[in-house]
C-alpha cells in the first residue's frame, strides 16, 4: 500500500510539472513613465533658518523644453510661506527652485518647524520619485552678510568676513573664520588651528565685550599668539573703553594686549602695548575711514 501511495504521488508530480512546462506565461510590462519630475532627493532634510530664504529644489532627467510646476506648502506653523507658487523650469535645465521665506523674528529658539513642500499635481510625478519634501526647520545664528575686517597688529589688510547675531535675538555676534589658514600662513605664521569665530556682545553703552583673552590659531617665533582683555591682563580701564561700537558710523572697534605663550595664571611673553581691529558693517568703508 506505501509503495502504491509512493508512486502515485510520483505521478501527480510528473503531471504538474508537465502542465508547467506546456503553460505559457506572458510578462506585461508595467505602464512606461514618462513624467520625470520630482523633490531633488539631495535637499537637506534638516535645514538651519540664518535669517535668508530656504531654496528648495525640484529635479527632472529629460531638460527638453521648459516647464511650470505647481508646488504646495504645509506649514502648522503659519511662519513660512511660498515666495511662488510655481517652479520654472528653463528649456535645458534640469533643476528649478522654489524659495521658502518666513520671519526670522517670529520663530523660537529651540524649536523645530515641520514643513512639507510637495509637488500639487500627481500627474507630473514619477512612480519612483519623490512628490513631498518633509523639511525639519531650526532657528539658526542669523546671517547679517558681509563685513570688513582689519586686524591692525599681526595682519595689516582688510578682509571681507561674514558676521552672525545669536538666535536667541541679544546683541551677541560671531565673526567668522577671523583668521584663515591661508591668511595665517601668507603672512609667514605657524599655523596651529583654525579659529572659526570672535564672539563678542555689545551693551547698551555701546561696550563691545569678547571674554578674557582668545588664542588665534597660529604661532610667532615659535610661541603660540592670543589677544587678551586690557581690564583682565593689566586692570587697564583707558584701553577697555576703546571697546566700542560707533553706531553713527557702523564702526565695531577693538583693543587688546597682544601676548605670546600665554597661559592663564601661569604667564605670557608681551610686548607691553595694545593693539587694534575693527570691523565695518554694511556701508562702512574701512579704508576710507581709517586711512588706509
Amino acid at each position: 500500500m506505501k509503495k502504491y501511495i509512493k508512486f502515485a504521488t510520483a505521478c501527480l508530480m510528473g503531471l504538474a510539472l508537465a502542465s508547467c512546462a506546456e503553460k505559457e506565461y506572458e510578462y506585461t510590462p508595467g505602464k512606461a513613465d514618462n513624467v520625470n519630475i520630482q523633490m531633488d532627493p539631495s535637499q537637506a532634510r534638516s535645514i538651519d533658518a540664518d535669517g535668508n530664504d530656504i531654496a528648495v529644489v525640484l529635479s527632472r532627467t529629460d531638460a527638453t523644453g521648459s516647464a511650470s510646476v505647481k508646488v504646495a506648502l504645509t506649514d502648522p506653523s503659519g511662519i513660512f510661506t511660498l515666495s511662488s507658487s510655481t517652479a520654472e523650469f528653463a528649456s535645458g535645465s534640469n533643476t528649478a527652485t522654489v524659495n521658502l521665506s518666513y520671519d526670522y523674528d517670529k520663530l523660537v529658539k529651540d524649536e523645530k518647524y515641520n514643513v512639507e513642500i510637495a509637488i500639487a499635481d500627481e500627474s507630473l510625478t514619477s512612480n519612483y520619485g519623490i512628490n513631498v519634501m518633509p523639511l525639519a526647520i531650526t532657528k539658526a545664528w542669523k546671517k547679517l552678510g558681509t563685513v570688513q575686517f582689519y586686524d591692525a597688529w599681526f595682519f595689516g589688510y582688510i578682509w571681507e568676513k561674514q558676521l552672525i547675531q545669536s538666535p536667541d535675538g541679544s546683541q551677541t555676534y560671531r565673526l567668522l573664520q577671523p583668521f584663515t589658514k591661508a591668511d595665517i600662513e601668507a603672512e609667514g605664521f605657524e599655523f596651529t588651528s583654525e579659529i572659526p569665530y570672535i564672539e563678542f556682545t555689545i551693551d547698551e553703552e555701546g561696550g563691545v565685550h569678547y571674554g578674557d583673552y582668545f588664542y588665534l590659531g597660529f604661532n610667532y617665533a615659535g610661541m603660540t599668539c592670543a589677544y587678551a582683555d586690557p581690564l583682565y591682563l593689566q586692570k587697564d580701564e583707558a584701553s577697555e573703553a576703546e571697546n566700542i561700537y560707533y553706531e553713527d558710523l557702523g564702526l565695531i572697534q577693538f583693543c587688546w594686549y597682544p601676548v605670546l605663550k600665554f597661559k592663564p595664571g601661569q604667564g605670557y611673553s608681551w610686548w607691553g602695548s595694545t593693539a587694534n581691529a575693527f570691523i565695518g558693517l554694511p556701508g562702512c568703508d574701512l579704508a576710507e575711514l581709517l586711512g588706509l
